[in-house]
């Protein structure tokens, strides 16, 4: 019986419906669904993969990725990044610094 209250225990302490995800996700980064597209392409033709979930995600991927590159993935990486830097006020202050560019940044 113990084993039953555990369980129910952890299932309530992970609930996908309102984002309660698990420890594991707590520190855990984003993907864009471009760079999901080239993670599953990678795993695409090996052994195991091919099942009707794995089929249904890169269909769906395929569908709403809009970047095919590495490089225009990394662009629009580091675009995201400036957009949420431009809105600390330690970083940027918008009444004095003129808003930066993705050419300040740019390595």
């Amino acid at each position: 019986m113990a084993t039953r209250l555990g369980r129910r225990t952890h299932l309530e302490d992970e609930d996908a419906s309102i984002l309660k995800l698990g420890a594991e996700f707590n520190n855990a980064g984003c993907l864009l669904i471009s760079e999901v597209k080239i993670l599953l392409k990678e795993k695409e033709g090996k052994p195991g993969v091919d099942n009707p979930v794995f089929n249904k995600t890169v269909e769906y991927v395929n569908m709403f990725s809009k970047f095919s590159t590495e490089d225009t993935i990394g662009l629009v990486r580091a675009y995201e990044l400036l957009l949420l830097l431009s809105k600390d006020p330690t970083i940027h202050n918008p009444g004095q610094d003129p808003p930066p560019t993705i050419q300040s940044y740019a390595v």
